[in-house]
C-alpha cells in the first residue's frame, strides 16, 4: 500500500497541468561537479566596460624657443641667473621645478633653449611631462 501511495505522488509530480500549461522545470540545487565550468544564468548582468583611459597630457616643448617664446609659453621666470655663456630661467608650480638653460646662437643672434631640467620634488606623482603642463598653465609663480 505504500509503494501505491509512493508512486502516486510520484505521478503528480510529473503530469501536465489540467489547464494543458507545461509542468513547471525543477533544478538542482547541487553543487557543479569538480572540473565542471559553471554557466552564468540567463539574466546575468554582464560586467562594466573597462574605464576609458585617461587623456594625454599635453606636450609642451621648449628646446629651440628663443627667450620670448619661452615666457610667453611659461610667463616670467622667478628666478633669472647666468651661468659661464648660458643664462638660467628658474620657474616653480607646486613640488615642479623647473630650470632653463639658453645658449647663444651665432647664426640667431640670441639666446635660445638648450636644455632643462626638471625636479618633480621628493615623493610628487607627477611625471616630467606632467610638471611641464603644470608649470605651462600656473604663470603665477
Amino acid at each position: 500500500m505504500l509503494a501505491a501511495f509512493w508512486l502516486a505522488s510520484c505521478g503528480a509530480l510529473t503530469e501536465p497541468a489540467s489547464d494543458g500549461a507545461a509542468p513547471p522545470l525543477q533544478t538542482s540545487a547541487l553543487p557543479p561537479a569538480p572540473g565542471a565550468t559553471p554557466t552564468a544564468p540567463a539574466h546575468a548582468i554582464p560586467p562594466p566596460p573597462p574605464p576609458k583611459p585617461a587623456p594625454p597630457v599635453e606636450t609642451v616643448r621648449l628646446v629651440g624657443l628663443d627667450r620670448g617664446a619661452t615666457q610667453e609659453l611659461l610667463g616670467p621666470p622667478a628666478l633669472e641667473s647666468e651661468a659661464a655663456s648660458a643664462k638660467v630661467w628658474q620657474y616653480k608650480a607646486g613640488p615642479c621645478q623647473l630650470e632653463i638653460f639658453f645658449s647663444y646662437d651665432l647664426a640667431r643672434a640670441d639666446f635660445y633653449v638648450l636644455s632643462y631640467t626638471v625636479n618633480r620634488g621628493a615623493g610628487s606623482p607627477d611625471s616630467e611631462r606632467q610638471c611641464l603642463t603644470r608649470l605651462a598653465h600656473d604663470r603665477t609663480r
